[in-house]
């Protein structure tokens, strides 16, 4: 397991500064490139191994990748009717990724060829898909779970039937993965939404559906119905900037009270996370905010919030770090869905900021927070989430000697240059 020494007070290297894409940009568009008319053409695809896990699905239902040089992905789609090989089923391992196991799963299910989907530990333990799995099931879809019940490895079998379906949207990745298989269907489907959450992470999946053209109607977010059948043209399309990447060089910025730029943001994209730079402005960070772009200066002075996580709840762990340079205390609430991610984020954030000497208490939906100094530690595990690995890496920036932090391999699936940054010395 990678470890780095991290030295207290180290600037980024770069006053202008570059952020990867966005992952989930990323995957939906080498899923739907895969499945759609002709060849499509993707540049600035995220460098993830997310991603390539995505390909390799693609071309499990046929698709060819045609070139993938300097960035630019060319992608030749099944139209689709997906010719599959000659395996009597296909095996697809998703990795750490939760967000392509529910696509692929959903995506799949519109197809009669068994498909057998797995990953890493936090797919097998962490990352429960009960939702997305009693919403296959009620159209039909033969699901079963090959080790723990609502967690991968499971084989899927459609083909799916179009009809009224109920599901719980508290996590908005079995919503997407849904709405991308209703498009697919033959005819339209409904799909009734209990409790909806991480609302614009739904709005980028329908961002996609009416880039394509698949017709909808929506209520809100309770009820959406989607008219199948549908075949799209091949696209050309650009990944924007990840938003929640973005988040770590500017709260260490913001923290080390060091000016940096950064262009070529596209504050009309969906992504939930850009809610959190208006958030950072309001809890007194020295932030501009550019028509294209986002500059930090020297001068925050941080004041304790309440702060509603829902649509970016990615968030939680950078803005943890944060509100320990707060006056006063901070809340972080609506956010029950970190538990289930890449790790159960509120309680490692709280336990290894509570190493580092931080006041930090967990909420059955977020953590609590009050300002705290923070101290150098030489046991801080990243418990391979790569959203707690960076969140440390800027605390330990801000502590009071070096820090040691273990598992650093997981960043490079959001972040693969995070490291090359700063002057990070590796053990």
């Amino acid at each position: 397991m990678e470890k780095i020494v991290i030295t207290p007070g180290t600037l980024l290297k770069k006053e202008f500064l570059s952020v990867p894409t966005s992952k989930s940009h990323s995957i939906r568009a080498v899923l739907l490139a895969g499945l759609a008319q002709g060849c499509s053409t993707i540049s600035h695809l995220l460098k993830s191994p997310d991603v390539e896990a995505a390909k390799i699905f693609i071309q499990s239902l046929g698709a060819q990748i045609k070139s993938d040089k300097k960035g630019i992905l060319e992608i030749e789609g099944v139209g689709g009717k997906p010719r599959f090989s000659s395996l009597e089923k296909e095996t697809i391992d998703c990795g750490n990724s939760g967000l392509l196991l529910r696509l692929a799963t959903a995506i799949a299910s519109a197809f009669l060829k068994p498909f057998v989907f797995t990953g890493d530990y936090s797919l097998k333990n962490l990352r429960t898909s009960s939702a997305l799995i009693h919403g296959l099931k009620q159209l039909g879809v033969k699901i079963n779970c090959l080790e723990k019940e609502n967690f991968a490895p499971w084989q899927v079998q459609g083909t799916a039937l179009p009809q009224k379906i109920i599901i719980d949207g508290k996590d908005s990745q079995p919503v997407s993965a849904l709405l991308f298989l209703a498009a697919l269907l033959p005819k339209h489907m409904e799909i009734q939404i209990l409790q909806p959450q991480e609302k614009p992470w739904v709005d980028l999946t329908l961002f996609w559906l009416e880039k394509l053209k698949v017709p909808f109607q929506r209520e809100g977010y309770s009820k959406i119905v989607v008219h199948g059948k549908n075949v799209w043209p091949a696209f050309i399309y650009q990944v924007p900037k990840d938003f929640s990447s973005l988040s770590f060089p500017v709260v260490s910025a913001l923290l080390l009270r060091q000016s940096i730029f950064i262009n070529d943001i596209d504050w009309q994209d969906p992504q939930g996370d850009k809610q959190l730079f208006y958030t950072l402005k309001k809890m007194g960070a020295d932030l501009e905010i550019l028509p294209q772009g986002l500059k930090t200066g020297p001068n925050s002075c941080f004041k304790g919030s309440r702060i509603d996580m829902d649509g970016m709840v990615d968030a939680l762990p950078v803005l943890a770090v944060l509100g320990c340079f707060c006056a006063g205390e901070t809340v972080l609430y609506n956010a029950k869905s970190c538990r289930h991610k890449e790790s159960n984020r509120i309680q490692t954030i709280v336990q290894e900021l509570k190493k580092m000497g931080a006041h930090i208490s967990s909420l059955e939906d977020g953590v609590k927070i009050k300002e705290s100094r923070l101290q150098g530690c030489n046991i801080l595990s990243s418990h391979q989430d790569h959203r707690i690995a960076m969140s440390l890496y800027v605390a330990a920036l801000t502590a009071k000697i070096p820090s040691r932090l273990a598992g650093i391999d997981c960043i490079k699936k959001t972040y693969p240059g995070f490291l090359d940054e700063y002057c990070a010395d590796r053990l």
